[in-house]
Parts: structure tokens; sequence; C-alpha cells
């Protein structure tokens, strides 16, 4: 047996581990049924519109960003969506912020690609490895300035003793590029 030879932490047990190879493969199968597939889903999570709000814990509270009234129908979705109720439980009015910086932010990601471009691709590669991977770049203020997407199967998360993600390494034939655990944001499919 392979695995004979390799430990295996509890938490690790009953999952399946996948080498940057089997990361390669996965990426490769971007092809026939696979490509329709995931292109579609990507596509549709690229193509939804996303909002930002605000809940207001006073009716006269001012609010520091350009915000707006939502519509009844919008703000009782909001109300009754049972995942948001911890984000709005002091709140009293809920708004949609339309202006801030990270409004701009994700919707000129990096000099190079769009939010779309940003979210398709973020989803393509959930699809096809079930992880994706966000660099975040930050202003000597350590403000976030641009976000550039890695593909997944050149990232190898890094542990420690004291942290189960101490980091990251993202290689790319010899060239080793390592990155604070908070550098990196890393969606993932539960598996």
């Amino acid at each position: 047996n392979r695995m004979s030879s390799v430990v295996i932490s509890p938490w690790e047990q009953n999952r399946e581990l996948y080498t940057a190879q089997n990361y390669q493969q996965l990426i490769e199968s971007y092809k026939s049924w696979v490509y329709v597939c995931a292109s579609k889903n990507s596509n549709a999570v690229a193509a939804a519109p996303l909002r930002l709000y605000v809940g207001k814990q006073k009716k006269d509270a001012k609010i520091l960003v350009k915000t707006k009234k939502l519509e009844k129908i919008v703000s009782d979705r909001l109300w009754n969506q049972g995942n948001l109720i911890p984000y709005h439980r002091k709140a009293v009015e809920l708004e949609e912020v339309i202006e801030h910086p990270f409004l701009d932010m994700i919707k000129n990601v990096n000099p190079l690609i769009n939010r779309f471009d940003l979210w398709d691709g973020t989803e393509l590669w959930l699809e096809l490895t079930g992880n994706s991977y966000w660099y975040i770049y930050k202003d000597n203020l350590g403000t976030p300035q641009e976000i550039w997407p890695l593909p997944p199967q050149f990232m190898q998360i890094v542990g420690s003793k004291e942290k189960i993600i101490a980091g990251y390494v993202y290689r790319r034939g010899t060239q080793k590029i390592p990155f604070e655990s908070d550098e990196i944001i890393h969606f993932k499919f539960y598996n």
C-alpha cells in the first residue's frame, strides 16, 4: 500500500489526499462535458450582482459611506434570511452601501482583470479542484489595493505547531513564493 508510510493526522482521516500533480490532472480535465458544466456554473456566479449592506442600530444613525434605502421586498428578504441574522441582529434598519473602497476594489480588481473575470476564475477553480486562492496586495498602510487570483494547482498550505494554517507557498517550476496567512483568502468546497 503506497499510503501506509504516510502519517495522517486525525482530522485528515477518511479524506482524499491530493498532491499538486492530482490538482494539475483536475485542471486538465477542463474539456468536454466538464468544460460545459463548470463554465455554466462559473459564468452564473460571475454574472450575479454583488451588493454590500449596512445595518443601522438607530434610525437616525449617520453612516460614513454613501448608502440608499432598500425597497421593501429586498429589505424583507434580508431580514428573513436565516444565515444573515447574526449580522443584522442589533440593527433596526438595513441600507445598501453604494460607495465604498471595497466595492471599488472588487470592480477594478487589478490592472489585468475585472470583477467578472475574478469571480469566473474563482468559481471555475472551485468547480475543478475544490480550491481557489486570492492574493490580497496591500499598500504600505496595510490597506488592500488589488486582488490576484492564484491557480490552485501551484498553491501549498503550510502548517505549524501553533497554527493549522501558518501560511502558503506558491510553487511554479523551481520558483517558490511564500505568503503569510493574512495575504491569502482561501475559498474551498467542503470535502
